[in-house]
């Protein structure tokens, strides 16, 4: 007979699901975003964008530029990211995302620990991808049709590779393993925090600054290491 449950994945967790309590998702058309990996030299990495990224670790080097670009009559958002050991070009990676919004959605950092650093490129059309460092290879992603994170994301990474992810789309904070499994999604719930623009980690609690449109400061938000709020204190701008 047909089958009463489907394999699903929800959150980086994999299980299954009774069919009766699914329905088909609603017809939306797809981000327009893409990704390329090609080797690219340093001048053609960073080209006419802004250097966002300049990171080195004994003789390998990792440089990324952000730029916009009109094509065909649209606007794209362009991230080119290069990773060489000792000058010379390992792999290159682009990644583009027609202009949505007022906000950037393309971002790339560091992630890993210190023994087995990474690359991370966040596309707030697409998802959170773990590049390996030696090859560019996608290790892992999580894309937003699992965890909506937002454009303009802030980020973090703590000591053992967690990275905390807080978006315009979800001013929550979301807390990812090195490995891509979603740990927790916290849940501040309050309408007048919004905008994340920085996100730090100190010991066992991640801090969250939000714009929350005030002028001379900012809402400063605690979480414990689960996610949970510990408070939300206006904060006034450093002298």
């Amino acid at each position: 007979g047909n089958p009463r449950f489907y394999e699903c994945e929800y959150e980086g967790q994999k299980g299954y699901a009774l069919i009766g309590y699914l329905w088909p998702a609603p017809e939306c058309e797809p981000p327009l975003s893409s990704s390329v990996t090609k080797k690219m030299t340093m001048e053609e990495v960073i080209g006419t964008g802004e250097v966002v990224l300049d990171w080195k670790d004994c003789n390998m080097s990792v440089v990324a530029a952000h730029e916009w670009v009109e094509e065909n009559k649209k606007r794209w958002e362009v991230l080119r990211i290069g990773c060489f050991i000792n000058d010379s070009p390992i792999w290159g990676h682009e990644e583009r995302a027609e202009e949505f919004g007022q906000y950037d959605q393309l971002k790339v950092f560091i992630g890993g620990v210190s023994d087995d650093w990474q690359v991370m490129v966040y596309n707030g059309a697409w998802g959170l991808s773990m590049l390996d460092l030696l090859s560019g290879k996608e290790r892992w992603c999580v894309t937003t049709g699992n965890c909506s994170l937002g454009n303009a994301a802030a980020t973090a990474v703590g000591k053992d590779g967690t990275v905390y992810v807080a978006g315009t789309d979800g001013p929550d904070p979301v807390a990812i393993t090195q490995d891509g499994i979603v740990l927790w999604r916290s849940d501040v719930n309050n309408p007048d925090v919004y905008g994340p623009y920085e996100i730090t980690v100190d010991n066992d609690a991640i801090l969250v600054k939000y714009e929350s449109g005030m002028t001379d400061g900012y809402k400063l938000v605690t979480l414990d290491s689960n996610g949970q709020l510990i408070s939300v204190r206006n904060q006034k701008n450093e002298q």
